[in-house]
């Protein structure tokens, strides 16, 4: 037996009744207003964790892409599960336990729920991170940062060099998609933003000029 859903269309003259109706009702309207900001910061936070997932996940393709070494993963089993452990160039490490990502660096430890959609996206990165990781040469050691890259000391420098590992990420990725794909609009919307902060950042601290190149060489005439 099908289950049968009335919709009740709401007029603009049942707008002006509720309206009379309640006028005067100080209660009702701050109960409102109480529960559109509750709403709306409900939104925010959701919005500012799913932006801390996609940062982190873009952290670990970036970090894994300029030092793929095989010492950084394991996949361990806690609990009965298999997990995915990976290890920044820094120490930070990532690990993937069922729906879980726990996030671990100096200073605390961050879990987050994945959805379906996040948790594949991750599983999809550790598959892809197992299949390419390689020895480390005896030469190489830990870092102290999250990529590879020598950290400035200009901390402006260093978020410009960021935003621009982020927009090269997002053009990989766009570039292995169909412009059909669910996540293309999603990603193009993304590579757009982070071109329009690296801009910013570049006008802002004249970043590419060539007063800002130290080691910058003259060339005899």
């Amino acid at each position: 037996m099908k289950n049968h859903i009335k919709y009740h269309t709401l007029y603009k003259d049942d707008l002006e009744k509720i309206k009379e109706d309640f006028y005067g009702d100080m209660e009702l309207w701050e109960k409102l207003d109480k529960w559109l900001e509750a709403k709306e910061q409900k939104k925010k936070e959701r919005a500012r964790i799913e932006q801390e997932i996609t940062d982190l996940y873009d952290d670990i393709y970036i970090d894994f892409t300029k030092a793929p070494y095989e010492d950084k993963i394991s996949t361990p089993t806690e609990h009965g599960e298999r997990c995915f452990r990976y290890k920044f160039e820094n120490g930070d490490t990532v690990k993937i336990v069922s729906d879980k990502l726990i996030y671990t660096d100096n200073d605390h430890i961050t879990t987050y729920t994945l959805g379906l959609a996040y948790r594949n996206k991750f599983v999809t990165l550790a598959n892809h991170i197992i299949n390419n990781s390689r020895p480390r040469k005896k030469s190489s050691g830990y870092t102290n940062k999250k990529s590879s890259e020598p950290t400035s000391s200009d901390p402006n420098r260093n978020r410009y060099n960021l935003i621009k590992d982020k927009i090269k990420l997002r053009e990989e990725q766009l570039a292995k998609l169909r412009k059909n794909d669910p996540d293309y609009d999603s990603l193009k919307n993304e590579l757009d933003n982070y071109k329009l902060m690296a801009n910013k950042l570049k006008n802002k601290y004249k970043f590419e000029h060539l007063s800002n190149f130290i080691d910058f060489k003259l060339i005899n005439e």
